[in-house]
């Protein structure tokens, strides 16, 4: 039978897909740490904001109008930032590494064998909860499947409407444990 399985054809491009965004998210962080770092030695004038003169790929902007503007947040804006970037980036990798599986698992008629992992339920969980508010909002199906865990992290029915929240660790032993499993178990 042909299948059309979307962005994802095979097993093989399934785990290119995966590792290509776990090594692009640290390759990110890496990035942003150093951006940072860069900011606060531009902000105590040991370097100047000229000396990393970059054009976006887009054109759009130049790094030079870019650190103008960010200079002007001042320092708490300036860890928000940094913050958010990188809330940004492990939301997506966790949220597209989950995607990508679960969608290659519905193509290949794989659901049940994802479905049996010890951290399906609190991965669906999470990331629905990620993928909108942030906020924990269990429907009748979550709250049947409550309490669910992933190494040591529980999520409860009495955190109904609370902030969803995994430390970087946690998302990244989570998105290991899907690849992990995407490697070695399905066909």
């Amino acid at each position: 039978m042909d299948r059309n399985f979307g962005e994802i054809e095979t097993k093989d491009h399934l785990l290119d897909s995966l590792l290509s965004l776990k090594y692009s998210a640290t390759y990110d962080i890496f990035a942003q740490i150093c951006l940072h770092e860069f900011f606060k030695q531009a902000h105590r004038g040991n370097v100047s904001l000229s000396s990393l003169m970059q054009l976006l790929p887009e054109g759009e902007i130049t790094l030079q109008e870019f650190c103008d503007e960010h200079e002007k947040l001042g320092s708490f804006a300036l860890r928000e930032t940094k913050r958010n970037a990188n809330r940004f980036l492990t939301r997506n990798l966790l949220k597209e590494t989950f995607r990508l599986t679960q969608s290659y698992a519905i193509s290949t008629d794989q659901m049940d064998l994802l479905g049996s992992q010890h951290w399906y339920q609190f991965a669906r969980i999470f990331v629905n909860s990620i993928s909108h508010d942030f906020c924990y909002r269990f429907n009748k199906h979550d709250k049947k499947m409550l309490p669910v865990s992933f190494n040591g992290v529980e999520i409860t029915k009495s955190m109904d409407g609370g902030s969803a929240k995994l430390t970087l660790q946690n998302v990244i032993e989570l998105v290991y444990e899907i690849i992990a499993f995407a490697r070695d178990k399905l066909g």
